[in-house]
């Protein structure tokens, strides 16, 4: 059998990392391994495995051509850099969500490595870390972890390296052909545990057959337009259900309104957003009982762009010792929706809510369809007034009430 061949590329700040790295696949093998002087030379390039250790890239966005050519590569990637190349690749799920300075760590059966090769809980360093996180810089030894939510996903995700207290937690993961590999430091500073480790990781993935890199489903329950009501355990214990999450899926442009009536707590929040992207991300906070609405004019680029994805709506009591009674209103304009909602502009403003209240006013003035409507929307025969307008410009676009409104629009007077 031949000896696997690697890249390696570095232009994160930690001088010396690639020719670290270079060593440690060189000791005790005559493994092939070449130095990239640039990504697009370590992209282009033809070895078995692709090792990155990459800076933060900010907005940076590779072609449409590299990051077809990178979902069929092998590929180590290190924290934190990973998030950017993961951001390119809409399949892979996982992110170096969680950083700590120092932590055990337990190998665990994984289908890449087989049986678990060494019992207990490893260090990632040679040395303990101590400095204070004011102190960190660039070239602190630093471990990065993936959120529990990751665990969902297996076992597509391979978890190979977890959290010692937290095993839902990934240290070191592989999705097809891409692993993820959280700490970060100078080779020569991991602990020989971990130079282990990861010398295994890269033979291993070097001999594994190429993978199709897919998405990774999980399916959910899709909710309906309509009320629902539950109630949330205090956030204190480790097991309490103090949050719910729903979820939606939209297919055409939507105009989408979900409203929190809740008692009992005195921090709460809701919070919507869309796949991995954080589309339409929005979040509201309530400490003393408020209605809280959210609203989205969701368009055909952001359901584009979301592909199979679901759009999630969060429901948190942050109160440690109050549990929450909720009533949930979720509108959205689908086929079984009685009525539609109008689109409100992700920028709208004060000037421009309140001037369509003021439109609404003149129309009711004169106009006896245009007053049946507001009476619809407000349930009452008042005569239109300021107040009743922009009561009825709240509800039509899926708000409880102006105050409501006001609060979400992005300026205020």
């Amino acid at each position: 059998m031949r000896e696997p061949s690697f890249t390696i590329f570095s232009d994160a700040n930690s001088p010396g990392w690639a020719e670290g790295f270079a060593k440690l696949l060189r000791e005790g093998s005559t493994a092939e391994v070449d130095m990239a002087e640039s990504l697009e030379n370590a992209l282009d390039g033809e070895a078995d495995v692709l090792i990155l250790n990459l800076r933060q890239r900010g907005d940076e966005i590779l072609s449409a051509e590299r990051v077809a050519s990178l979902g069929k590569r092998r590929v180590i990637a290190m924290a934190p850099g990973v998030d950017w190349l993961c951001a390119q690749l809409d399949e892979i799920e996982f992110r170096a969500s969680n950083v700590i300075e120092h932590m055990g760590m337990l190998v665990v059966d994984s289908d890449l490595l087989g049986k678990r090769w060494v019992e207990g809980p490893i260090r990632p360093f040679e040395e303990i870390q101590d400095a204070p996180s004011a102190e960190w810089t660039p070239q602190t030894p630093i471990v990065y972890f993936c959120s529990g939510n990751v665990a969902e996903y297996r076992p597509e995700v391979d978890y190979i390296l977890v959290a010692e207290h937290f095993e839902e937690c990934a240290v070191v993961m592989r999705h097809a052909n891409f692993v993820f590999a959280g700490v970060r430091a100078h080779p020569d500073e991991w602990s020989e545990q971990y130079r282990a480790l990861m010398a295994r990781v890269a033979v291993a993935l070097a001999r594994r057959p190429v993978e199709e890199l897919k998405p990774i489903i999980v399916e959910r329950q899709i909710h309906p337009p309509g009320t629902v009501r539950f109630d949330l355990e205090p956030n204190a214990a480790k097991d309490s259900v103090s949050h719910r999450v729903f979820y939606f899926r939209f297919e055409r442009p939507t105009a989408f309104a979900a409203t929190l009536e809740h008692t009992g707590s005195n921090a709460v929040m809701l919070m919507f957003s869309g796949g991995k992207k954080h589309l339409h991300a929005t979040r509201v906070d309530a400490e003393d009982g408020e209605t809280m609405t959210i609203a989205a004019n969701i368009g055909e680029g952001a359901i584009q762009a979301l592909a199979y994805r679901y759009w999630s709506l969060v429901v948190q009591n942050f109160d440690h010792e109050n549990p929450c009674s909720a009533k949930l209103t979720v509108r959205y304009d689908v086929a079984e929706s009685e009525e539609s909602i109008l689109a409100l502009p992700g920028n709208a403003s004060f000037e421009y809510v309140n001037g369509l209240a003021w439109n609404l006013l003149g129309a009711a003035r004169a106009d006896a369809a245009t007053r049946r409507r507001v009476a619809t929307l407000t349930g009452s025969n008042d005569a239109v007034d300021l107040d009743v307008a922009r009561l009825a410009t709240a509800r039509e676009h899926g708000f409880e009430n102006w105050r409501n409104l006001e609060a979400h629009v992005a300026w205020k007077p």
